[in-house]
């Protein structure tokens, strides 16, 4: 570029998206830089001696002369482990489980941690949860209580949730019945209790159910 020289002292400016630094009106023969710090300085301007003694951005991370401060790499973290388990098998347990219980102290699914506070159970179109589900199991417990031809369908979501409805009859020494039941259950973080909070473990739970009990 051929200019004379000129000289410029102090400036300031807002926009600073295009090199050089000053207006192109003005023709200059000599610019001094100061430590100048370039990511990209090849196709900007071919310069020797130039100096900027202060200047003022509103945008720096687009002007060639400051360089680009990129954040410190972290560790990379590994991704978490998936579980694997066996649908089927997790819910042939759940029913063998859940009916064996139901005949001997329905109170052992609510102190195992299966049953909890928020669990529901439909029943005739009347919602029981918690404790109160397991009030109404006991409604039909006696000693002679049995689930017989029980046959059962499940859907694994794939996400640590099970759909499972079981059919069959149910009989006691005075009466037979048929019945059907549906139990979605989940593998859900259980939190300790008052006396140690924080510890928290894993395990399958029952998250709802509906029973349907037809003479």
């Amino acid at each position: 570029m051929e200019i004379n020289k000129s000289h410029i002292a102090n400036y300031n400016f807002t926009k600073s998206t295009k090199f050089p630094i000053i207006n192109k009106l003005m023709e200059i023969d000599e610019l001094s830089v100061t430590n100048y710090i370039s990511t990209k300085p090849t196709k900007l301007m071919e310069i020797d001696e130039l100096s900027v003694p202060n200047y003022i951005s509103t945008k720096p991370t687009k002007f060639p002369i400051l360089m680009k401060i990129s954040k410190p790499h972290k560790p990379h973290k590994p991704p978490k482990q998936q579980m694997h388990y066996d649908g089927d098998l997790i819910a042939s347990q759940f029913i063998a489980y859940f009916y064996q219980t139901w005949i001997s102290n329905p109170e052992t699914l609510l102190n195992d941690g299966v049953i909890k506070s928020h669990t529901k159970l439909k029943y005739n179109n009347n919602m029981y949860k918690g404790p109160d589900f397991i009030e109404h199991l006991k409604m039909f417990s006696c000693p002679d209580l049995q689930f017989i031809d029980c046959n059962s369908d499940i859907i694994d979501s794939g996400s640590r949730q099970i759909y499972i409805l079981v059919t069959g009859t149910i009989t006691n020494l005075s009466s037979t019945y048929t019945f059907s039941q549906s139990f979605v259950i989940v593998f859900a973080t259980e939190i300790g209790d008052e006396t140690k909070p924080k510890i928290k473990s894993k395990k399958w739970i029952l998250n709802n159910s509906i029973l349907i009990i037809k003479q």
